[in-house]
């Protein structure tokens, strides 16, 4: 029994070193598993500080290509400001150029048209007054006329009324004739 207590004596000693063993074997898997975690957070973090740096680098990159851009296009955007400007002046400066040309020109036509309109006026007032001294001459020669007419009927008139009284007179002694016959 002795014999069989050291047996499981040792045998209790050889698992308590086995266990032993193989608890330290885990802690070991368990410390290397951890420092591959810890060295691969690092490596990742790393990677991961170094994407930064890159996405940052790139960001400005790009913010400078941008910027870049955006004062190109602010340049030739002043410039055709610029061009647009001198050339609208210049379309002004033709405009009123032009407009002056056209005033000239419509004072000069203004003029001919008033120097005709005086003409057609003058014409007119010539004619009209030729006109109504026709009309006056004709009014007058009619007046004549009508005066002559007039006259003359009266003439006839007063012919017809001596006629008239000639042979009421006439028929009255007639009338006395004829009656005295008859008595």
């Amino acid at each position: 029994m002795i014999d069989d207590t050291k047996l499981r004596a040792d045998e209790i000693m050889r698992i308590r070193e086995e266990t032993e063993t193989k608890l330290q074997e885990q802690i070991n898997a368990r410390r290397q598993e951890e420092e591959e975690r810890q060295e691969t957070r690092r490596r990742n973090l790393k990677f991961e500080q170094k994407g930064r740096r890159m996405r940052s680098q790139h960001a400005q990159e790009i913010l400078k290509r941008k910027k870049a851009s955006v004062d190109s296009l602010r340049h030739d955007k002043q410039k055709r400001r610029i061009i647009q400007m001198e050339e609208e002046e210049e379309h002004r400066k033709g405009l009123r150029e032009k407009a002056d040309r056209r005033r000239k020109e419509e004072v000069v036509i203004s003029g001919e048209r008033e120097r005709k309109k005086k003409e057609v006026v003058e014409r007119n007032r010539r004619n009209y007054n030729l006109k109504i001294q026709a009309e006056k001459d004709e009014t007058t020669n009619h007046e004549g006329l009508v005066q002559a007419l007039e006259h003359e009927e009266m003439a006839l008139i007063q012919k017809l009324k001596n006629s008239y009284l000639l042979q009421q007179q006439a028929y009255r002694e007639l009338e006395k004739v004829l009656s005295g016959s008859q008595s």
